[in-house]
């Protein structure tokens, strides 16, 4: 699979040219048509999983959550130190 990918690679890295690429390759190999009924069936099966629907999910709650970090980083940083107002009154608690 490794040299599969690394051979598409060297082509292109958008998956509209490389559909086409395989259409082309479907339709100059002798029994393409064939090839390619049984490669469609073969995509169709593993989108009928469900698996692909939960990969977009996570995605989806993964750039949330990277979306969200940097906002809740830096709210739990500055709720951790006290205003001025409360510095103030603890130097002027001090004196008493």
């Amino acid at each position: 699979p490794r040299a599969l990918e690394a051979a598409a690679r060297n082509v292109t890295a958008d998956y509209s040219q490389l559909v086409e690429l395989v259409d082309e390759f479907f339709e100059s190999t002798e029994g393409g048509e064939e090839l390619r009924g049984k490669f469609t069936a073969y995509l169709a099966d593993r989108a009928a999983r469900g698996v692909t629907q939960l990969e977009r999910g996570l995605d989806w709650v993964i750039y949330l959550y990277k979306l969200a970090l940097p906002f809740l980083a830096l709210k739990l940083l500055t709720r951790g130190r006290p205003g001025k107002a409360a510095e103030e009154e603890e130097v002027g608690g001090e004196d008493l």
